[in-house]
């Protein structure tokens, strides 16, 4: 089981970066390798993405929404893969975001990426690509690029 914890600083309001994290769908914008999430209930997730060259779907659900405090999902008939993320007011413009994700390995190439440190670096991508999102500094669409 592959566990990663990664924090940064985000130039913005609490609100603003919390609520940033709760509209799901927008993920596929600035998360590589993500497609789409759907939400077709309160707690309940759909991703499609494509990892190493795989396709895969899985259900999550939130397991934890606490208003500008933390976001938690888990995937659910699925390998671990599950995320949560604690937002901190530092100043009021300026908030303290920490992921903590585990995630199941499956395939060799995924045991060789996690060697590498490829899993880490790509959360971690994505965490600055939503923190250039928030806070401004790039068009939304253009991490689709990234893929």
């Amino acid at each position: 089981m592959l566990k990663i914890d990664h924090a940064l600083y985000v130039h913005a309001p609490i609100s603003m970066v919390y609520a940033f994290w709760t509209r799901f769908e927008d993920y596929p914008g600035f998360m590589q390798g993500v497609l789409t999430v759907k939400r077709p209930t309160w707690t309940r997730l759909i991703w499609h993405a494509n990892y190493a060259g795989d396709y895969e779907t899985w259900e999550a659900h939130l397991t934890v929404r606490s208003k500008n405090e933390t976001l938690a999902w888990e995937s659910v008939n699925y390998r671990t893969n599950n995320m949560r993320l604690d937002f901190y007011s530092i100043a009021p413009d300026l908030t303290l975001l920490k992921l903590h994700a585990e995630y199941e390995m499956l395939h060799i190439l995924e045991d060789i990426g996690v060697t590498l440190g490829a899993v880490s670096q790509r959360l971690y991508g994505d965490l600055v690509r939503a923190q250039y999102v928030i806070e401004g500094n790039t068009p939304h669409r253009v991490a689709v690029a990234l893929n």
